[in-house]
């Protein structure tokens, strides 16, 4: 089944993201030796379009593609917390069944490109080890107890990125390390499968060079991450030749956010693997969804409207406050924490969902959802009540910042001056903490480049 040359490197999606998963093989193959032959394995369900796939295969002569359709029941009972992913992200817990004849294997994740060859990363000895990866730098600096104590491991100092995973499919099948994953699937996990990789392989991971599995936000700009944390020379490698560039986070993807330094070579990529007519459709739509990012948007929809804003926490009161200084009437909070519920914030009630539903005038709010991490749940959840007029607030968190491309930086700070409502280019020290400016707009590279 494998030749021995091969290197085999396995991906999964669906129909959904049939675009984002194309690109990456296109970075693979493009960005390969003359020497090194792949073989692409795609684990999906049946709506994936095959001809696509197989098209990539007449224009490349170094790969061949296997496709193999998840059947499995326990998929069903996947878990999924973090919306933007979807069941299919745990497929990569059954490679080790799936690929039975292979000793191991590279695993990428659809939201990244590869910008180098992958043939030393495969060659890696990872003998000793389950699997290896990254240290996920931000997991690992959060510092948060809850994840350490639902893992039950003794530390976090070997959690890795699953995104980017070079497996010992023997050793894991010999230890019965496979069956453990499997057991996992349908548990509630702060980081779903990733959760489950670092859990049952803590003590026997391996750990790749940073350069394998760079994020966005640090792109060309390294510094970003604290000394110590990687070793010098990875650091240094990673700046200068990254070899895998990672899209993390469900709205930073080049094909939603289109400012980060990284996302214009993403679109390189995309521009010679996708259909002229497909390259321009995804152009268009990320434009549109970087419109409706900006505080004008958001401004020309409220203009006139009486507002809800669904989600008490700190975004949803910012959002008050930003909405307040430009004359815009909120007449509500809503929130399903009934614990929340009869809460005052300068004169604004937070109601459930229940006493909004009693209210006349609920036909003519506009609802305006500032959570984050559950907007596709709650406004789907409204929408189920027949409320339809409905917008997202997306707030521009400190990791939008450390990947904007300078060249937009002006228009960035025009906006935050609009949405405080500031006169020339003078930053007080409460606002550059509280959009991160020594992150961007003041931060000094002194890069090791």
């Amino acid at each position: 089944m494998q030749k021995r040359e091969d290197i085999p490197v396995v991906l999964a999606a669906d129909q959904n993201y049939i675009n984002p998963l194309l690109v990456t093989i296109g970075s693979i193959l493009i960005s390969a030796s003359k020497e090194t032959r792949y073989e692409i394995i795609i684990l999906t369900d049946d709506t994936l379009d095959r001809q696509r796939i197989y098209e990539l295969e007449k224009k490349f002569a170094h790969v061949k593609f296997t496709i193999i359709t998840m059947e499995n029941q326990l998929l069903n009972r996947a878990h999924i917390r973090n919306e933007g992913l979807s069941v299919f992200t745990y497929s990569r817990l059954f490679i080790p069944a799936l690929l039975s004849e292979y000793k191991k294997c590279i695993y990428l994740d659809t939201d990244l490109m590869v910008m180098d060859d992958l043939t030393r990363l495969y060659e890696t000895d990872i003998t000793q080890f389950y699997v290896a990866g990254v240290k996920d730098y931000g997991i690992q600096a959060s510092g948060d107890k809850r994840l350490l104590n639902s893992l039950e491991i003794p530390f976090m100092n070997n959690y890795i990125n699953a995104g980017v995973l070079l497996f010992n499919l023997e050793k894991i099948r010999n230890d019965g390390v496979d069956k453990l994953f499997l057991e996992g699937i349908g548990k509630k996990w702060f980081f779903e499968d990733q959760d489950i990789i670092n859990k049952y392989c803590y003590g026997e991971i391996g750990f790749l060079p940073l350069r394998y599995n760079v994020l966005y936000r640090y792109f060309q700009k390294i510094n970003f991450i604290k000394d110590g944390f990687y070793p010098e020379t990875e650091m240094q490698e990673a700046q200068k030749q990254p070899a895998i560039l990672h899209f993390t986070g469900r709205n930073m993807r080049p094909w939603k956010y289109t400012r980060s330094r990284a996302s214009k070579f993403w679109w390189e990529f995309a521009k010679k693997i996708l259909s002229p007519e497909e390259y321009d459709k995804m152009q268009r739509l990320a434009e549109e969804n970087m419109q409706r990012m900006s505080w004008e948007y958001i401004l020309d929809a409220c203009k006139g409207r009486e507002v809800v804003i669904w989600g008490f926490s700190d975004k949803g009161t910012a959002l008050y406050d930003a909405l307040k200084n430009a004359d815009i009437s909120v007449v509500y909070f809503g929130d399903n924490d009934e614990e929340k519920s009869g809460r005052i914030y300068r004169g604004t009630e937070v109601a459930t969902l229940q006493k909004l539903l009693s209210d006349p005038k609920i036909g003519k709010y506009l609802f305006v959802i500032s959570s984050q991490a559950f907007f596709a749940t709650i406004e789907k959840q409204l929408r189920e009540c027949e409320i339809t007029d409905i917008i997202r607030y997306f707030n521009k968190n400190e990791y939008y910042y450390m990947a904007l491309d300078e060249q937009y930086f002006d228009r960035e700070c025009a906006e935050i001056r609009s949405k405080e409502k500031l006169e020339g280019d003078v930053w007080d020290t409460t606002l550059s903490e509280k959009y991160w400016m020594n992150r961007w707009l003041f931060y000094q590279s002194d890069s090791k480049e």
